[in-house]
């Protein structure tokens, strides 16, 4: 175990150390560049500070965490963005305030890390639309090979200055550093082994040794002609970072104009840290919270920026690196810190040894590696659209830049989201009145009333959230359907926002041109389910209800009265039902039941030991739910029968019954009605054709809904 440690810990510094070299070479050019060395213990004491403590704090102790070659863009961009502020500055202030430019970013982003843990805002992080994430990471892979390529033509040209370029030496240097690149993404498809990238460089520097010694050149002549990096002596020390003399150089103004890119620097880091999260939930097998991780990260870049450390925190790659070659545990983690700070207490002599096409050639094998994983092989993951918006965000980030990218990628997904979102159906069904079934339960005479208008009724059932994308569609929807012949009878429009989530401003205009269009064709609206909504229905007109059933109810009523179908007392009729069906029996086997409202007249789980025909007054029937509040299912008027199924199954009652007011009932037990089978036959046969008439015009109401809400 300790073998496998120390191996995986070696490798992991040497490609660490070649990660530092890079990007401290990438951001610290122009002014900047003689101080190199400083930039070097930057972005080295940021794979040991963090690191060190972040795996302390997470639930797997076995994490590595390291600085990004994918971040150096961003940082570049500071670079430039504080070159560009401070021109004819000296080169010391400049560098000194970019590296305080960094650690004060490494710390900002430390304290959104915490601050999104402790908030426990790691999972929204994650909603980010996938096209601009995409776009975002493929942004990056273009910036980070343009840097590469800057990299291996420094200082013998420069990428903004064509002419420069028709230098041979600076062609062959960016020809070395391309080779290096594309030969290892050629390899690496070929041969997978956790040790071909150290070896890979090994060999790439190995080659060059050989050619200059087989040419006989010295290696003061190859740092004169940039096949080595050189050091300038003076500016020659990795620690400390930041001299207390030299913090009198920083140039706040300056840093301050990065706000945005520092912010586009926080987004990318939460986003790269939750995405390796994930994957090293995969190679660790076990949950890990992304809210104690982004907690981890962000104490551990705290106290990595106040000790002088650049951003890092957790790495997929590292990580899984170490546990491919057997390095497990928080031993390999502090062994690859230990020979980390090895080489920065080496010194900046090392580096005199690193040849610069190797650490292009690292940053354009990144680079291309980003855009051919976020260009072309997510464009086999998203549709056209998503792809389209893909590619403007890379065209934007190579012309503008990335801050300007995200803000176009985050424009364009919004677009996108509010095209896709109006298409999607807030109509839940749209149905006649007479396709929905009441709760209520009636008599045969109230409910052929009810019957014959509610076909005068439209119900139209609202879903999700409506706003401007969508409601637009709504109205012209409704305009269409009032044009149609058979919309001539039409009386009532009922419409149900029971299902709705939200609607936004835009709502309210529209339905008030609908109501507007109703009223000059004498249509009544109501509306359903409406009152958290505020859409100003109530003094507008309409007819607001709590539920759907409530305002069926309510036209149920209307009709019933227009009809003169009410009356204050509901027996005459039950009276007339009971004397048809139990002719001819001398003594009708039924017993009074009154109850007072609120009293039960039987509970859920009690046993079905009779029926009952409703006299007078209202029952409601209950649903006991888990949550502990009862769900209204049915509602009982005069001349209504309930309890009948258990006459035919003894089965526990369902649900349970209660007085809404006073009422009076006729019960006929199940004893009662075995004793009516056995001694009037005829009667028992009248009887059971009535029940299964009853259930069978319930059960095709039932169908008839259910059809019509699957259309």
């Amino acid at each position: 175990m300790l073998f496998t440690n120390i191996t995986a810990a070696a490798v992991l510094a040497v490609l660490n150390f070649t990660a530092a070299l890079s990007i401290a070479k990438l951001v610290f050019t122009g002014p900047a560049a003689a101080f190199l060395p400083m930039a070097i213990g930057l972005f080295m004491l940021g794979n040991v500070i963090a690191p060190l403590i972040i795996p302390r704090l997470s639930a797997d102790r076995g994490q590595l965490a390291s600085i990004r070659t994918g971040q150096a863009p961003i940082f570049a961009g500071i670079g430039a963005g504080i070159a560009a502020q401070m021109v004819g500055a000296e080169g010391e202030a400049v560098a000194v305030t970019l590296t305080a430019a960094i650690l004060l970013a490494t710390m900002l982003t430390g304290g959104a890390m915490l601050l999104l843990g402790v908030l426990r805002a790691g999972a929204v992080v994650r909603n980010i639309p996938f096209p601009v994430m995409a776009g975002f990471f493929a942004g990056l892979g273009y910036l980070v090979a343009v840097g590469g390529a800057a990299v291996a033509v420094e200082p013998l040209a420069r990428l903004g200055d064509p002419a420069s370029l028709r230098d041979p030496a600076a062609l062959r240097h960016l020809a070395a550093a391309l080779a290096f690149a594309l030969g290892l993404m050629v390899i690496e498809r070929r041969v997978q082994h956790s040790l071909l990238l150290p070896v890979y460089i090994l060999l790439a520097a190995g080659l060059l040794y050989v050619a200059l010694a087989v040419q006989g050149t010295s290696l003061e002549e190859a740092r004169a002609a940039a096949w080595l990096m050189r050091v300038e002596a003076a500016e020659g020390r990795y620690l400390p970072v930041l001299l207390p003399a030299q913090l009198s150089l920083i140039d706040w103004s300056a840093i301050a104009a990065q706000a945005g890119t520092i912010a586009v620097l926080i987004l990318l880091s939460v986003i790269m840290l939750l995405l390796d999260v994930s994957g090293i939930e995969l190679i660790a097998d076990r949950d890990l919270d992304p809210n104690q991780e982004l907690r981890a990260a962000g104490i551990g870049n705290l106290v990595g920026g106040v000790g002088g450390g650049a951003l890092s925190f957790q790495s997929l790659a590292d990580t899984a690196f170490a546990r491919q070659v057997g390095g497990e545990g928080y031993s390999v983690v502090v062994l690859h810190i230990l020979l980390i700070f090895g080489l920065l207490l080496a010194g900046p002599a090392v580096i005199g040894f690193v040849p610069p096409f190797i650490l292009a050639g690292l940053l354009l094998y990144v680079g291309f590696s980003l855009l051919i994983a976020w260009v072309w092989q997510a464009r086999r993951l998203m549709p056209p659209s998503d792809f389209v918006v893909l590619l403007i965000i890379l065209f934007a980030v190579a012309v503008w830049g990335i801050l300007e990218g995200v803000a176009v990628g985050i424009v364009l997904a919004t677009a996108l989201f509010a095209h896709r979102y109006a298409r999607l159906p807030i109509v839940r069904f749209d149905v006649s009145g007479g396709e929905v079934t009441s709760i209520i339960d009636r008599s045969a005479a109230d409910q052929a009333v009810i019957d014959a208008e509610r076909p005068r009724l439209r119900i139209i059932a609202l879903q999700g959230y409506i706003f401007f994308g969508s409601v637009a569609r709504l109205v012209e929807r409704l305009k269409a359907r009032l044009r149609q012949p058979e919309t001539a009878v039409l009386r009532s429009l009922l419409l149900d926002f029971s299902k709705v989530q939200g609607a936004d401003s835009s709502t309210r205009k529209s339905v008030e041109r609908l109501m507007q269009i109703c009223a000059r064709q004498g249509i009544e609206v109501m509306a359903a389910g409406a009152s958290d909504l505020d859409l100003g229905l109530e003094g507008g007109g309409v007819r607001c209800f709590d539920s759907l059933q409530d305002a069926l109810a309510w036209h149920d009523e209307q009709a019933l009265a227009a009809a003169r179908k009410v009356a204050a007392d509901g027996g005459a009729e039950t009276a007339a039902l009971l004397d048809r069906l139990f002719e001819g029996v001398p003594n009708a086997p039924l017993e009074t039941v009154d109850l007072a409202a609120g009293e039960t007249l039987f509970a859920q789980g009690d046993p079905g030991e009779a029926m009952y025909f409703l006299q007078r007054g209202r029952i409601r029937v209950d649903l006991a739910q888990p949550s502990g509040r009862p769900l209204t299912v049915r509602a009982m008027r005069p001349g209504a029968v309930l309890g009948e199924m258990a006459l035919y199954t003894g089965a526990p009652r369902s649900a349970t019954a209660i007085a809404e007011e006073q009422s009076r009932l006729l019960r006929m037990s199940a004893t009662q009605f075995n004793d009516l089978q056995n001694r009037h036959p005829a009667a028992a046969a009248r009887l059971h054709a009535f029940l299964v008439t009853l259930m069978a015009e319930r059960l095709a109401r039932a169908n008839r809904e259910m059809i019509a809400l699957s259309r």
